[in-house]
């Protein structure tokens, strides 16, 4: 750990970034501990003030953890790659298998969805505009929680056309054996056709934090992704809110 004093870069922000760096390239991975404060000190010749400085500035990144009485920890856990280009093919996966199990078993991921309720509830603007009714309307939703390996990732809200309103299998709070597409396909004849998908980065909410436990500095990636049936009949408008830390979104885009 050195800086520079030569460099008009405050020595804060030089220490951050190579403890960054560090992190980054794997050398300091995730839950491992940083030197103590002492260490650093002795290692950049800065005051305790400096270093002090540069570790909050890793903590708003979301990138450190302070544990009270036990030190600051390295915050860089892995990522789920989410393919919104295939992910809905069902060639694309083993048979019977969910986009959702299939991408994380492909990444050695434990993925579980936890229906957290199901029943009717007034549709907010942004799902009502896609669905095509007015805000506030009562539909069927579904929410749900979304883990990696047991630890909450993300939340789901997944909003129906008014027509699915009384569906007895989808006002269950329990998962939908063979997944809602499947059965919205097989079950109910619904010729589900296409979907699109409009993601937005903005800072969590305090409902965020509680449902998917974000650290400090974290910030979460807002999808909403609207199913249509032939004719471009819209059937669910579903909201995800991802923890930013937790997630890369890839998409496979034509140019010609």
């Amino acid at each position: 750990m050195t800086v520079n004093t030569g460099d008009p870069t405050p020595a804060y922000v030089q220490i951050a970034n190579q403890l960054r760096s560090q992190i980054e390239r794997g050398e300091l991975r995730d839950g491992a501990q940083l030197p103590s404060q002492r260490e650093l000190v002795a290692q950049s010749g800065t005051a305790p003030g400096t270093v002090q400085r540069a570790i909050s500035q890793l903590e708003s990144e979301g990138l450190v953890v302070k544990i009270q009485g036990r030190g600051t920890f390295v915050r860089h856990p892995r990522r789920l790659r989410r393919d919104g280009s295939t992910r809905h093919q069902g060639e694309k996966r083993p048979p019977g298998a969910g986009p959702m199990e299939s991408e994380a078993a492909a990444q050695n991921f434990s993925r579980k969805q936890i229906v957290r309720s199901a029943g009717r509830e007034a549709v907010p603007l942004a799902a009502a505009t896609r669905l095509g009714v007015s805000e506030g309307e009562l539909l069927l939703t579904r929410r749900f929680i979304l883990t990696l390996d047991d630890e909450p990732t993300a939340t789901a809200a997944s909003y129906f056309m008014r027509e699915l309103a009384d569906d007895p299998v989808l006002r269950a709070p329990v998962e939908v054996p063979g997944g809602t597409h499947e059965y919205l396909r097989k079950e109910l004849g619904i010729p589900l056709d296409y979907g699109i998908e409009d993601l937005i980065a903005r800072m969590p909410t305090p409902d965020d934090h509680l449902a998917i436990h974000l650290v400090p500095g974290t910030p979460v990636a807002e999808l909403t992704r609207t199913i249509y049936a032939q004719g471009d009949r819209p059937v669910e408008a579903t909201v995800f809110v991802y923890a930013a830390d937790r997630y890369e979104f890839r998409y496979r885009v034509p140019m010609i």
